[in-house]
């Protein structure tokens, strides 16, 4: 995992992420006080809902070198997710998930970090 990410990290909370960031603003800022400092924040709620499980597979793939039987394992793992909601004692029909990672897994938080790998890295064509 990159250093600069710190979800899902034993030892690495968010916390931890703004004092690491503070410190480099404040050092950029006194290097270079004509420039400016860029920041981009991502709100990342209901992530593990939005992953695209496609895309996530591609990545082991291409990116980790994940063999054969394991990314078919992986890639049973992710699919057939199915739910119901349940709302005022009333239960919906069951309904399959297209997409995300399941919540209530040991292998979900290290899925999704996986998918962020390479988020951190800035286009060479400039802001």
């Amino acid at each position: 995992m990159p250093c600069e990410q710190y979800g899902f990290r034993r030892g690495h909370s968010t916390t931890d992420q703004i004092l690491f960031f503070c410190p480099t603003i404040r050092d950029a800022h006194n290097f270079k006080p004509a420039h400016y400092t860029y920041a981009a924040l991502l709100d990342l709620s209901k992530a593990f809902d939005r992953v695209w499980k496609h895309k996530l597979i591609l990545k082991l793939h291409d990116s980790f070198n994940i063999p054969g039987k394991t990314l078919s394992w992986i890639s049973d793992f992710l699919q057939r997710r199915f739910i119901k909601v349940k709302f005022n004692k009333t239960l919906s029909d069951t309904f399959e998930l297209s997409q995300g990672v399941p919540h209530i897994s040991v292998f979900g938080p290290i899925l999704f970090s996986i998918y962020l790998v390479g988020i951190e890295k800035v286009p060479s064509s400039g802001i």
